[in-house]
């Protein structure tokens, strides 16, 4: 599915999707989007947000409506970030040619999918379900995206072993993924808050200069 805004150039991200196998529905606005999304989960929505004052809610409100994967089209770095805080799962600034969009649509649907080990695993409070894809702390569902999911999964069920940043993106994204390795950063901080927020002790330390690991409360 594609979410098109005026920008005239974004009419051939379609174009390429098509060309490449997706099968694209293109709309004109989030609520057509969000409706489109209910009647026929899309497994990628692409969300143009140059222009859109509202972008931020419009990415909120497709990631509560649809557990596709989404990558967000933005003016700049800065907003790619506000993004992925929305629920994002990549984003891409006017730099990015349509043939690069399509390969990172490629590249999230052909991630290895966490969560193929134990049917649950517990670090501390945090108990991740597997078979159910969930997360709780303290017996109360967390609601993730796919991503925090994924990188969660890759770590608890690897406790208290540093996982280098290209690693957990080649165990998450996929290792056809190609982009700055920064960006799972973002993903990492939006998972710690929502996991502290449940009222967990930190359970993702950053081992600087290399990457993360999981560490169990003591």
């Amino acid at each position: 599915m594609v979410v098109q805004s005026a920008s005239a150039s974004f009419g051939s991200v379609a174009g390429v999707l098509r060309a490449d196998g997706f099968d694209v529905e293109v709309v004109s606005d989030c609520g057509q989007a969000v409706d489109a999304a209910h009647g026929a989960p899309p497994a990628v929505v692409v969300l143009d947000l140059r222009g859109n004052p509202g972008g931020k809610d419009d990415c909120a409100a497709l990631r509560e409506s649809t557990d596709a994967f989404l990558i967000v089209v933005t003016s700049d770095d800065e907003h790619g970030c506000a993004g992925l805080d929305c629920g994002a799962d990549d984003f891409v600034t006017p730099r990015a040619t349509p043939r690069e969009i399509s390969a990172r649509a490629r590249a999230l649907l052909r991630r290895p999918r966490a969560g193929e080990g134990p049917a649950q695993i517990t670090c501390g409070p945090v108990v991740v379900d597997a078979q159910a894809r969930e997360v709780s702390v303290g017996g109360d569902v967390v609601s993730l995206t796919r991503i925090e999911y994924e990188i969660l999964a890759t770590l608890v069920g690897q406790p208290r072993r540093v996982i280098p940043r290209r690693a957990l993106i080649e165990a998450v994204w996929g290792p056809g993924w190609f982009g700055d390795e920064h960006v799972v950063d973002v993903h990492v901080s939006n998972l710690r808050r929502k996991i502290e927020a449940g009222g967990a002790a930190r359970v993702v330390t950053t081992v600087r200069g290399i990457g993360y690991r999981a560490d169990p409360p003591a």
